[in-house]
């Protein structure tokens, strides 16, 4: 799946989805490192 504009959405987290199944998120630069910052604090 690939999710495009992400921001800080949560789509691919709120589907229920194979294991197997590979999300790529496609955004803007500049909105990567935050979005990876409040992921991995989800994840963690």
């Amino acid at each position: 799946m690939v999710i495009l504009a992400a921001g800080l959405g949560t789509r691919a987290f709120r589907l229920e989805l194979p294991t197997e199944f590979r999300t790529f998120e496609i955004d803007q630069a500049q909105t990567q490192p935050s979005s990876s910052a409040l992921l991995s604090e989800k994840e963690g």
